[in-house]
């Protein structure tokens, strides 16, 4: 898990300007993140509601978003695509109240794409008990390719990322 996130955040740190396909129309995150609610009620179910089926349109939608906002290099339009359940369950300790460097890093950082990330396919999309859908799709970058399953999470009418799983690494 930790080699998986490590790599996805290279890879999004990494990644390059808009496809012309799509483009990133998220609002930013801002800061302080989540309006600095405590980070065990984002990992709680009442902080995040799952619900609705994706169609393969809506899916492939989605994550030409993702693709768009992580070729931008704006790490607040990067970041956006992922739930708060997601951070909380990443990138805190129990304990902690909020992610300061991390906010840091957002407030801080911008990067310039060199080679972009591209959307190839959607290999398939399953619903889970939960009401998430995890959606299998292969990706590029560079003379990279990749399959991951993200399970989507609807939270006030938008599909994000909740978690990230590799399915084969970059070949």
């Amino acid at each position: 898990m930790r080699s998986l996130l490590i790599g996805l955040i290279a890879l999004v740190l990494l990644a390059p300007s808009a496809s012309a396909e799509a483009t990133c129309t998220l609002t930013p995150l801002s800061l302080p993140l989540f309006d600095a609610t405590p980070l065990a009620e984002l990992a709680s179910p009442v902080a995040t509601q799952a619900g609705g089926l994706i169609s393969e349109d809506e899916a492939h939608t989605v994550l030409e978003m993702y693709v768009a906002c992580t070729n931008t290099g704006d790490p607040t339009l990067v970041w956006a695509m992922f739930t708060p359940r997601w951070f909380s369950t990443t990138f805190a300790e129990t304990g902690a109240h909020y992610l300061p460097a991390f906010e840091y890093e957002i407030a801080n950082s911008g990067y310039v794409v060199e080679d972009p990330l591209e959307f190839i396919s959607i290999d398939g999309i399953e619903m889970t008990d939960d009401g998430r859908a995890a959606v299998t799709a292969t990706f590029a970058s560079a003379d990279l390719t990749w399959t991951d399953t993200l399970i989507l999470m609807q939270i006030d009418g938008q599909w994000l990322i909740d978690d990230v799983v590799l399915v084969s690494p970059a070949s």
